[in-house]
């Protein structure tokens, strides 16, 4: 049987501080996993939102999407399919950043109702929508 040396974990470096995502619900993150593409990556940014903002409701900017590996398009996408699986509810306005909120068993709120696709999504990425539910079947 051989020794098994400790290894001591480093922090970050001297003078920087690291961020973290608050705890997350495990069923919520497992179903946001099941989605396709990279879904779970605009949920991992909008729980980092939930937990810098101490709120439930958010805006979710393309910036910190970008941070996140997401383009705008595929933000769109990804609120779309997290808003099927009953994951958040958004509240899309011409001109601005969709408000998100997280349904989870924290916060009661009423069944989500989601739109048809064709009247929240822009064009090129409601085709990006349909090849994913032609490729599902």
């Amino acid at each position: 049987m051989g020794v098994i040396a400790k290894r001591r974990i480093s922090g970050p470096p001297k003078g920087r501080k690291e961020t973290f995502i608050r705890t997350l619900p495990l069923d919520w993150m497992q179903r946001a996993a099941r989605l396709p593409g990279k879904a779970c990556s605009t949920a991992l940014a909008i729980w980092f939102l939930v937990g810098v903002e101490r709120t439930y409701t958010i805006k979710l900017s393309i910036k910190l999407a970008k941070q996140f590996g997401r383009s705008r398009n595929a933000v769109y996408r990804d609120l779309f399919l997290l808003e099927k699986a009953h994951l958040i509810r958004t509240n899309r306005g011409t001109g601005r950043l969709p408000e998100i909120t997280v349904l989870n068993g924290w916060v009661e709120l009423p069944p989500a109702t989601v739109e048809t696709p064709e009247k929240v999504l822009p064009r090129n990425v409601l085709e990006g929508v349909r090849k994913w539910q032609v490729g599902a079947s």
